[in-house]
């Protein structure tokens, strides 16, 4: 009796979440890159990119950012596990 009011409990939570998550990204437009394709800028864009790597940064940031999660996150396990101080 107790356990399916848990589990009633926890769906309840569960569906609850889903909805909230759907109306956030509801919210959200469908591509924020629709907005720099119809600007006169975007011809320049593509000459700025020439110029400056701009995929390359990107990259490069992207393999820092999860290296910096990843030093963080394990760091945590450790002190956890009281292998660090």
């Amino acid at each position: 009796m107790l356990w399916n009011l848990l589990v009633k409990l926890i769906n309840f939570v569960i569906k609850s979440l889903g909805y909230i998550l759907n109306v956030a990204l509801s919210l959200l437009p469908d591509s924020p890159f629709l907005y720099i394709s119809n600007m006169s800028v975007s011809n320049y864009i593509n000459s700025l990119a020439w110029i400056v790597p701009i995929g390359s940064m990107l990259s490069i940031l992207q393999l820092w950012l999860v290296a910096i999660a990843l030093y963080y996150i394990v760091s945590v396990f450790l002190r956890w596990a009281k292998a660090i101080g």
